[in-house]
């Protein structure tokens, strides 16, 4: 409408038409004067332009009508999920070209998730030192026994090693000071020896008793007594781990490299994150005091350094620019993803879906989904070399960039460094409510505490200090006609972000 308008009169650029849809019924403003309607029901029912909206307002692909045009041009887009042109508001425009709708699609939460997946990638693969540094590191390889585990026949208890041909009597105690375990023992004497240790060459068997010079042994003893064969726990060339196994913080990974020896092992390279806040309200110094204090960038960088990846703090952006722009070339350049709080809804000083579009090249994905806290997150992804690189731009509200974190920004870490599909988004349990809630024509995430009884106690989610005490969120579905409140002891899914209590 407005690109026909404009041809019949530059004065066109002052009119605003708005095309848009309430539910399944195409919505559309026009000018005030008789001429500029006319101009505009031309151009609105030339082409079949109006027949075109419909079909895909009733889940029609308007194949037909793209086949129509596939002589003068060619091109695919998905109405329901991309956006295939530059959206965001000039920043260079007057104020009156600024959007008073937004422009991006309103998402749901499930074609949200999808697009986060099939636009992130998994990073590449680099030899790392078997240390504690590998946690949330997931392997690349195949991890074989390189050898038998034990070596040698070994004892499971504190004892003597001794010869299951040895009979009853009086013994002479030797120790690892007074006899080499490589040597046979002479006639008449056993080894003391230690859980774990190997058996002297010779002995087969061992007996349990104290610590003396000399020991009476009552019974013959038969072979294979407390001793552990050699390749009881793995046996060379065994699969101790297996591409794709996740080291995870609790050491049982890492234990096991270095049970078979490794020193080094393959892995996905480890997503850097860089981290951003933006806002001129926000102190840019101890000393100052814009009457908001910072909270996101502390609090998201505590949790990813907590899931152990490495961070870039870019610390807080001025609303202009040259201040963003330095600040997303300086993040491409030193990390895997960027992350940003702040500036994504549709002020003049919104200035990150510009940026993005404007003048790094990117593609905004989304820039609004149907959850609750959290409807304003974008998502984004900027070319860099051959690949690109992941922007999240989370709302500035502390509740929201801490949901909008833990659902959106997770699972695209750990697609980045290789975790298994079935692991990427944090575990859900089921829980009964222990207060009534009331439903949302969007999905909500009410951040409560999970206690080991099941029962979840929700928190108003615009107090920011319950986000201390929350080690979960519950997930309440959209509103219906049939369904608007859900009542105590009502079972839900909840996602856990912290230890159940």
């Amino acid at each position: 409408m407005m690109s026909s308008s404009l041809k019949h009169t530059p004065l066109a650029a002052l009119s605003r038409p708005v095309a848009g849809t309430i539910k399944n019924t195409l919505v559309v403003t026009l000018p005030g004067s008789v001429k500029a309607v006319k101009e505009n029901l031309e151009a609105l029912l030339a082409g079949g332009v109006v027949n075109h909206a419909i079909e895909l307002i009733r889940g029609g692909t308007g194949k037909q009508v793209h086949a129509e045009l596939a002589g003068h041009h060619h091109h695919h887009h998905d109405h329901a999920v991309r956006q295939s042109r530059t959206l965001s508001h000039d920043p260079s425009a007057a104020a009156s070209a600024r959007h008073r709708v937004s422009p991006y699609s309103l998402l749901s939460l499930e074609n949200a998730l999808s697009l986060v997946e099939e636009r992130v990638a998994v990073l590449g693969t680099e030899k790392r030192l078997v240390t504690q540094e590998l946690r949330a590191h997931v392997l690349a390889e195949d991890v074989l026994a390189p050898q038998n585990a034990p070596s040698t026949s070994t004892t499971s208890v504190d004892g003597y090693a001794l010869r299951s041909t040895d009979p009853p009597g009086v013994y002479k105690i030797l120790t690892s000071n007074t006899h080499k375990i490589s040597t046979p023992l002479p006639e008449g004497c056993i080894y003391r020896i230690n859980t774990g240790g190997p058996l002297p060459a010779g002995t087969d068997t061992e007996g349990v008793d104290g610590e003396e010079n000399e020991v009476e042994c009552l019974v013959q003893v038969p072979a294979g007594e407390n001793v552990r064969a050699p390749g009881s726990d793995v046996s060379k060339g065994d699969v101790v781990l297996q591409k794709g196994d996740i080291i995870l913080s609790e050491g049982g990974e890492i234990g096991t490299l270095a049970f078979v020896g490794r020193k080094e092992v393959e892995v996905v390279r480890r997503p850097v994150v860089a981290l951003l806040s933006t806002g001129n309200e926000l102190p840019h110094s101890n000393d100052e005091w814009g009457g908001i204090w910072d909270t996101n960038r502390p609090s998201l960088q505590a949790a990813l350094e907590g899931m152990g990846y490495e961070v870039v703090d870019l610390e807080i952006v001025l609303d202009d620019i040259p201040s963003h722009v330095a600040a997303i070339r300086k993040g491409l350049d030193s990390a895997d993803i960027l992350l940003t709080t702040g500036g994504t809804s549709m002020g003049p000083t919104d200035l990150l879906k510009p940026v993005i579009e404007r003048h790094f090249q990117g593609t905004i994905h989304f820039g609004r989904v149907t959850v609750k806290p959290g409807k304003p997150t974008t998502f984004a992804t900027i070319p860099v070399g051959g690949t690109t690189t992941p922007v999240f731009a989370l709302p500035g509200n502390p509740a929201s960039a801490l949901v909008t974190f833990n659902v959106f920004v997770v699972p695209a870490l750990r697609k980045l460094g290789g975790w298994p599909e079935a692991r990427r988004h944090l575990p859900r349990v089921s829980v009964k409510l222990a207060s009534a809630m009331t439903l949302d024509p969007r999905t909500e995430f009410h951040r409560v505490i999970i206690r080991a009884d099941s029962e979840a106690g929700g928190q108003r989610s615009s107090r920011v200090a319950s986000l201390s005490g929350a080690n979960g969120f519950v997930v309440l579905p959209m509103k219906t006609p049939e369904r608007s409140r859900l009542e105590v002891g009502t079972s839900v899914s909840a996602v856990l972000i912290g230890a159940i209590q």
